[in-house]
């Protein structure tokens, strides 16, 4: 985890289990709905947890396309876009889901011309079509490109 977020957790008070958990309902192991049985990825014993609140964090990973792997020069990821010295004139994003619709819109702000295209027959495919039809909506006013 970032060190930024390290701090505001502590700075919030905020536990943090690393590990596989599993939501239980009440049963003979946990008479009270919600109850957390905690995995951790170092091995040491399981714990149980009766948390107040909960944010479940499980990260994501860019998957690259079928021929054509990230080189992290010419074909990034959006982790290897975070290491970028310098930004593009013009990009290509493949894909117009969360992460990608992200990029496109604060790469546009720093002033890089940007291409989205998307399999789908809209961005945002997983998401309300009001709501996608909006950010497109906004997104074109921008004069971002799509290849719908």
């Amino acid at each position: 985890m970032e060190s930024g977020i390290q701090q505001l957790f502590k700075k919030g008070k905020i536990d943090l289990y690393e590990g596989k958990g599993t939501i239980l309902g009440p049963s003979i192991f946990s008479p009270t709905a919600g109850t957390i049985s905690v995995e951790f990825a170092d091995g040491s014993e399981n714990e149980m947890l009766i948390p107040k609140n909960l944010i479940i964090a499980t990260g994501s990973k860019p998957r690259a396309l079928k021929g054509l792997p990230f080189d992290e020069a010419f074909v990034l990821s959006s982790d290897g876009a975070l290491q970028l010295e310098t930004l593009p004139e013009s990009i290509i994003i493949v894909g117009g889901g969360v992460i990608g619709m992200e990029w496109a819109s604060m790469l546009h702000d720093f002033g890089v011309e940007v291409t989205v295209i998307e399999y789908s027959d809209r961005i945002l495919p997983t998401e309300d079509k009001d709501i996608s039809k909006e950010l497109h909506r906004l997104y074109k006013k921008k004069k971002n490109k799509y290849r719908d």
